[in-house]
């Protein structure tokens, strides 16, 4: 199936969303909260995983500025920058809940799983149009974006206490090949 973009943002509670070419974007593993294995974001932990069968080249975070009501984007990887590629990871923190996307050589794992503090995630799904949506119940707006590319050091491209947001979205799409002129 060929990949759309993975939206995750934080309309209410934390909505995840995957709008592949073709298909509902059913991503229900991620409704199966347990204990995560060992070599898992956090082994132990409540939480659930996903695995998408594409890998995503882009990364964009948007973002709208409650005192102006103007959109910001930033973009972090692909386009100008380099391309995300294996063993990149973005780590998603909303409140005491966390959410982890690892980029594969053809596989993109998304893990969801909550702190000591607030316990397992309670994730559900909606279904709307034929596309589906998960919701991570509980889950406040997104409070950072950390980038960390395979083997350098982490950025924060996207903090709250320094940019506020009245709105954000994190925004991964594959590469799209160039138009032939």
């Amino acid at each position: 199936m060929p990949a759309g973009p993975v939206i995750i943002d934080d309309g209410g509670s934390t909505r995840i969303r995957y709008l592949p070419e073709k298909g509902n974007g059913a991503m229900d593993s991620l409704l199966d909260v347990g204990r995560l294995p060992e070599g898992s974001p956090a082994p132990g932990m409540q939480g659930s995983q996903h695995t998408i069968a594409a890998a995503f080249a882009n990364l964009t975070i948007v973002y709208i500025n409650p005192d102006t009501a103007k959109p910001g984007e930033i973009p972090v990887a692909g386009g100008q920058y380099p391309p995300l590629a294996p063993g990149d990871k973005i780590v998603i923190v909303s409140g005491d809940l966390t959410f982890q996307v690892d980029i594969k050589v053809d596989s993109t794992v998304l893990t969801s799983f909550g702190s000591e503090r607030s316990g397992l995630p309670l994730v559900t799904a909606k279904q709307q149009n034929q596309k589906r949506r998960y919701l991570i119940d509980a889950a406040s707006t997104i409070d950072s974006v950390t980038f960390t590319p395979r083997g350098g050091s982490p950025i924060t491209p996207f903090d709250a206490t320094k940019m506020p947001s009245s709105y954000t979205q994190v925004h991964l799409s594959p590469d799209v090949p160039a138009r032939a002129s």
